[in-house]
């Protein structure tokens, strides 16, 4: 009596059409919503792409900075410190107004160059003394030589007079 009677039925037929219908609500929402996330899936798919192209095209401008930036200078540097070191005086050093750390390097080398530039500086004066030093004790020896040779001279123009005078003297 409560459950196969016709209001029933009608409320039973009616909640399956409303079923129905919801049932079909939810396919066309699950569809939109696999469509949306395919198209999101594309759309994503492209932005990481597009990512991809712009973290290659910063990591080639990065390796093209830092060429020009510190590659570049520290070739330069390296070339005028082997320049440097071999000897060569008045080499003009690259780069000594940069305010990093290739900047301290050259000014490293810079001070190094002028080191070596005293250093001959140095050496070459003391050549120069020691030339004069030379030369002035070889101009002593010839006066002293020269003293010497007259008076032998003299000593040998005195001697006989002095043995006349000996012999004067004994006699």
């Amino acid at each position: 009596e409560w459950g196969d009677n016709e209001a029933n039925r009608s409320v039973r037929t009616a909640l399956n059409k409303d079923l129905d219908s919801l049932a079909h609500i939810y396919d066309a929402r699950s569809k939109q919503i696999y469509a949306e996330l395919e198209a999101g899936v594309a759309r994503t798919a492209w932005l990481l792409a597009v990512l991809c192209v712009v973290a290659v095209i910063l990591a080639i401008c990065g390796i093209v900075i830092i060429g020009q930036a510190v590659a570049r200078p520290l070739r330069n540097i390296t070339r005028v410190t082997e320049e440097v070191a071999g000897g060569a005086t008045g080499v003009t050093i690259p780069h000594t107004n940069r305010h990093d750390e290739v900047g301290a390097l050259a000014r490293s080398i810079m001070i190094f160059q002028q080191a070596i530039e005293r250093n001959v500086e140095l050496n070459r004066t003391i050549a120069e003394d020691v030339k004069a030093r030379e030369e002035r004790d070889a101009h002593i020896r010839t006066a002293v030589d020269a003293f010497r040779g007259s008076v032998e001279q003299a000593l040998a123009a005195v001697a006989p007079t002095a043995e006349i005078m000996r012999s004067t003297a004994q006699n």
